[in-house]
């Protein structure tokens, strides 16, 4: 039947019926008058699908009464759902390519929209998984002609900064690295974070099992050790406890493990293994940036006095050592906004990383 036709044929008998469901609905009141004209205008579509695929029958005659109270329950919905549903099917088995073609393009935008929500909510909506997360600050330098913020440090003008400072409660250095992890099944490159020995104690997360860095695995020369992540403990190792106090082989040499950092611990460029930096006792040059800082706010500081503080003790820095400081400053954000801005970058970019620079 065309469609002309059928409107010809049907249209008396649905005015028919519409202005009878509308009168009868109009003595219950505005609300009824609504749902019943949803109800209506919800049946005027399906059956324009179904002239639309062939399918020419109409499910109501004109002398049809309605129940609207009994409309209302959940046994008539749940009925009127599943007859929908298996109209649906009917129509889409009678064509399974457009059927086939809906049902790839449902999962796919399903897909990936879960996923994208999913690092969008790890990475920029929860929060940090540390203790007082707000008083954490990621601490970093500028450069007149390079970038205002965002640049590597010096451990020299970091640890003077830490020491001169009474807005930071503490404050630990790191940089990343890659080495060769040999396990049993084969070699893994992985990321590592240098870090000092207050790395953990400044995040206030301590290791899950075994110990924490100490002051003198930070000293040049110290026996080689390592805190595994918990990922990669139970990839590698299948969350063996016993690995603790045994040694592992990374870049051929043989490596102590001291402990397993919580599950909760996490850091852009995902690293997998905390190595101590081991730079007390080291020639370090104060020009050579390829640092940055974590800091923990003393009780009651804010990150602008912070960073009033920190331009002060540079400006100091900078008569001290023109060399090395000259056309540089420094600076403090709080570290959710560091982490949130690698993630997002990470979004469009790939991998996050952070900005290198050489003096």
């Amino acid at each position: 039947m065309r469609a002309e036709g059928a409107i010809a044929v049907f249209s008396g008998p649905l005015l028919h019926t519409f202005d009878a469901v509308m009168e009868e609905a109009g003595r219950g009141g505005n609300r009824n008058v609504t749902q019943a004209y949803l109800s209506e205008l919800s049946e005027l579509i399906r059956g324009a699908f179904q002239l639309r695929f062939g399918v020419h029958r109409v499910r109501r005659a004109h002398h049809h009464r309605y129940d609207l109270r009994a409309s209302n329950t959940w046994s008539n919905i749940m009925e009127g759902w599943f007859r929908e549903m298996r109209l649906a099917i009917r129509s889409l088995m009678k064509r399974p390519g457009f059927a086939a073609l809906a049902i790839v393009t449902l999962a796919l935008g399903i897909g990936a929209n879960t996923a994208i929500f999913s690092v969008i909510h790890g990475s920029l909506l929860a929060q940090l998984p540390f203790p007082e997360p707000d008083r954490l600050v990621w601490l970093s330098d500028g450069h007149a002609e390079l970038a205002p913020t965002g640049l590597d440090q010096s451990i020299p003008n970091l640890t003077d900064l830490r020491d001169a400072s009474r807005q930071l409660e503490s404050a630990a250095f790191y940089t990343f690295g890659n080495v060769n992890l040999a396990t049993e099944e084969s070699p893994d490159r992985v990321q590592t974070l240098a870090v000092s020995s207050e790395w953990l104690s400044v995040l206030g997360i301590p290791p899950r099992i075994g110990r924490d860095l100490a002051p003198e695995d930070d000293v040049l020369g110290s026996p080689r050790v390592a805190i595994l992540t918990d990922e990669i403990w139970r990839i590698h190792f299948g969350a063996d406890p016993n690995i603790v106090g045994q040694s592992i082989s990374i870049d051929s040499r043989p490596v102590q493990v001291v402990g397993i950092a919580p599950p909760e611990f996490r850091f852009p460029m995902n690293p997998q293994i905390l190595v101590p930096l081991q730079h007390v006792g080291a020639d370090l040059n104060r020009a050579s940036r390829g640092f940055n800082g974590v800091g923990r706010l003393a009780e009651g500081a804010e990150v602008d006095a912070l960073n009033a503080e920190l331009r002060s003790i540079f400006d100091r820095l900078v008569v001290e050592y023109p060399d090395a400081n000259q056309h540089w400053s420094t600076g403090a954000v709080p570290l959710r906004a560091m982490m949130a801005g690698q993630n997002t970058q990470s979004l469009f970019l790939g991998p996050p990383g952070l900005f290198r620079c050489g003096s």
